[in-house]
């Protein structure tokens, strides 16, 4: 008959005067994410990747953004000269779009498929600021790096973070709500939409 001993190491099963370890399988929340990389290198891997691509497409297709980039820009050089109404109108707008963008990748996050999701976003991000980029590079030429850091700033500082925290929860897939935690990175979206509408401007000035 098999005896079994407790004690502070691991758990030792006794048969026949050998000791063999016992071993457990782990539950599948504790397991790490099997794929894609690992941790968060995964999203950063594929993050350069459709940064990459993006830098590729808009050498591609410089002629045909031309117009949209000075659009963009344009809009950009006069959104200090809104009135206040106007900018009210545009944080609203501005605010609705990121709470929409930030609810969809938490819904993302609580569902089997959320590694392989953020990574397909984390490439589609990658991508648009590589388009953005190169375009404002050919735009503004030696400039350009300088108005884009520009046009992300001061709200850089809040979104970031929030979008580190969607990833992390997708990462770990273990389904909870975090309804509060939710609640406070909404209010971070919130003074970033803030930011990109009233503080913004005065960073977009100082690249001319």
């Amino acid at each position: 008959m098999a005896i079994r001993l407790r004690s502070m190491g691991p758990r030792l099963r006794i048969r026949g005067g050998t000791f063999t370890p016992i071993h457990f399988r782990k539950s599948p929340a504790a397991l790490p994410a099997v794929g894609y990389g690992s941790g968060g290198n995964r999203f950063i891997l594929f993050f350069f990747a459709g940064l990459l691509a993006g830098t590729a497409a808009a050498n591609f297709l410089h002629a045909s953004l031309s117009d949209q980039a000075g659009y963009y820009l344009n809009l950009l050089s006069h959104q200090s000269n809104l009135g206040r109404t106007e900018q009210l109108a545009l944080f609203g707008d501005i605010c609705r779009q990121r709470m929409v963008e930030v609810l969809i990748a938490w819904l993302i996050g609580l569902t089997a498929y959320a590694v392989p999701c953020f990574c397909v976003l984390s490439a589609g991000f990658g991508l648009s600021v590589g388009v953005v980029l190169s375009v404002m590079t050919g735009q503004k030429g030696i400039l350009g790096l300088p108005f884009f850091l520009a046009s992300v700033m001061p709200q850089a500082f809040l979104y970031v973070p929030v979008w580190c925290l969607l990833l992390m929860w997708g990462i770990r897939r273990n389904g909870r709500l975090r309804i509060p935690a939710l609640l406070l990175v909404l209010a971070f979206v919130a003074a970033g939409s803030a930011c990109e509408v009233w503080l913004n401007p005065y960073f977009l000035s100082m690249t001319g």
